[in-house]
């Protein structure tokens, strides 16, 4: 949705962080031509990981590239803000500064639904089940859905925070 909006504005397109759980046929072959790239959930302790990701950071940020990544480190499954997490905060400063960019400046963006179509699996999953795994058979459930209930099911609001520059790089 916002590589939509700032396309159709002119505007520079991030490329996404994604989890690696949505690197499945098809979607994984789409993201990655949308500018995504999957990194692993978790990579607590393995320093060749994050080496080889902040070089990639690197490089990216040297290219002029943009960035996209959700701070709580995924989707909110409540529609409550989680704990931030800072691991992506952390290595794109360090990978600015290893790539001798200054400053450098995070916009927060905040998506928000009229109606969440998962509403069911959540409701499920509030009960005690565990979230199932995103897969293809999904994907296809979903656009049947989606083309059930016409062109107007809900809206969705973009929102641009304030800027926050960091000059010491």
């Amino acid at each position: 949705l916002l590589a939509y909006a700032l396309y159709h504005r002119g505007l520079p397109i991030p490329h996404i962080t994604a989890g690696a759980n949505l690197s499945f046929w098809p979607l994984g072959k789409i993201f990655r031509r949308c500018g995504a790239y999957f990194i692993r959930r978790s990579f607590r302790g393995n320093n060749l990981y994050r080496a080889v990701l902040e070089t990639y950071l690197k490089a990216l940020l040297r290219e002029g590239c943009c960035q996209g990544f959700f701070i709580e480190g995924s989707r909110s499954r409540s529609g409550k803000l989680g704990a931030p997490k800072k691991g992506m905060l952390r290595m794109l400063t360090r990978a600015a500064r290893a790539a001798d960019i200054a400053p450098i400046t995070y916009l927060p963006v905040t998506f928000t639904y009229d109606r969440v179509i998962e509403h069911r699996s959540y409701m499920r999953e509030l009960d005690g089940e565990n979230k199932q795994p995103e897969n293809t058979r999904q994907l296809f459930k979903l656009t049947r859905f989606l083309r059930s209930r016409g062109p107007l099911y809900g809206s969705i609001y973009v929102r641009f925070g304030a800027p926050i520059r960091i000059n010491d790089t």
